[in-house]
């Protein structure tokens, strides 16, 4: 009977010890995850701010490249209005010294051709302003499609955002965070 009694006390000792080793090993794990969520939580808010930069750099970026070529679209209209100007002064004045070399009816024929001379003048002016202003255009496009595709290439796939919310892990080991 000593030995039953012995064997039951045993029993129950070794019984309290597993019942106190499961409840230490549920306390563990129950830390364990509250630290995984704090880091996940810690990952993404890392995230959040990494792609709010990036998109805050973006528009900076777009917005100077947006003043650039509003600026060189404002100097070349500058450059063409005085290119007009000079060659419609220079075509004035050999148009007018030939019309005062000519009489009578020959001056109404010359004032017609200057006319018309002026205008196709304008015109070639005006279509060499509008080549310049879509070759500008087209430099403003390429220039917002780099900036745009360098900072959009950046958009994080799922695969992208592994890599980073584990990084965000690593360095919040590094940092003794964990």
């Amino acid at each position: 009977m000593d030995y039953e009694l012995i064997n039951l006390t045993i029993t129950g000792v070794l019984l309290v010890a597993a019942l106190s080793l499961y409840v230490a090993m549920r306390e563990k794990k129950r830390r364990v995850e509250r630290i995984e969520t704090e880091l996940a939580s810690a990952a993404r808010k890392r995230a959040v701010k990494i792609v709010d930069e990036a998109q805050e750099r973006a528009l900076q970026i777009l917005g100077e490249a947006r003043l650039d070529t509003e600026a060189r679209s404002k100097k070349l209209e500058a450059r063409l209005d005085r290119m007009e100007d000079k060659e419609m002064t220079a075509f004035k004045k050999s148009v007018v010294g030939m019309a005062q070399n000519i009489e009578g009816e020959a001056l109404a024929v010359v004032g017609q051709k200057v006319d018309e001379e002026v205008e196709k003048a304008k015109a070639a002016v005006a279509k060499y302003r509008q080549a310049k202003i879509a070759e500008i255009d087209t430099r403003a496009e390429e220039v917002i499609r780099m900036v745009t595709a360098k900072v959009l290439g950046k958009a994080l796939d799922l695969a992208q955002h592994e890599q980073l919310v584990k990084q965000a892990i690593e360095e919040a080991k590094a940092e003794n965070v964990l």
